[in-house]
């Protein structure tokens, strides 16, 4: 069977990655980081998402990166809902409301991929309680990570906290990309 990147054989050499691509890998998600302890610093109440977007991008190709994992998305309020959200030129950040950044960029040939979520100056005790739910459920998760565990046990761990507590309904993708 054929897959979108290539042959199964290809995507099976792929998937164990040797010291040098785990360097790349690691490399990639500095330049994460970086950037996006500069776009905490960057970001302010009264900015467009679309304003965001072109920071963090810019900072990518600043920093060395040869382009985007993906379209970079910036989602500001209620849009943080949607995960595929395209930053607009129009919505600007207000005081209280969540943050969602979703970003990557290409390093060497290899993608990486971050997503972050934050408030505005302030939270409001239901957003901080469900924050806290679902970073305590990626832990969770994060516990049981070692080689022979399928994915989809360390997805489990998560979301059946977010299960327990009530929250499935909006609980809509997996946890991760399984990187590797």
């Amino acid at each position: 069977m054929k897959t979108v990147w290539g042959s199964d054989c290809v995507d099976g050499v792929r998937a164990v990655k040797n010291e040098e691509e785990i360097a790349i890998m690691k490399e990639a998600s500095v330049i994460n980081d970086s950037v996006m302890e500069k776009v905490s610093a960057f970001i302010k109440e009264g900015m467009t998402e679309k304003e965001v977007a072109d920071f963090i991008d810019s900072e990518f190709m600043a920093a060395g990166a040869s382009g985007l994992s993906f379209d970079t998305i910036v989602c500001f309020g209620p849009n943080a809902a949607d995960q595929h959200h395209t930053p607009s030129d129009t919505r600007t950040l207000k005081e209280g409301e969540c943050v969602l950044i979703d970003m990557g960029c290409v390093w060497k040939g290899y993608c990486s991929d971050m997503t972050r979520t934050f408030y505005c100056k302030s939270v409001d005790e239901e957003q901080k309680a469900i924050h806290d739910l679902v970073r305590t459920a990626v832990e969770k998760a994060e516990s049981v990570i070692k080689p022979g565990v399928r994915f989809c046990d360390i997805d489990a761990q998560a979301r059946d906290l977010i299960d327990e507590a009530g929250y499935s309904e909006y609980w809509k993708i997996r946890l991760g990309h399984f990187i590797g």
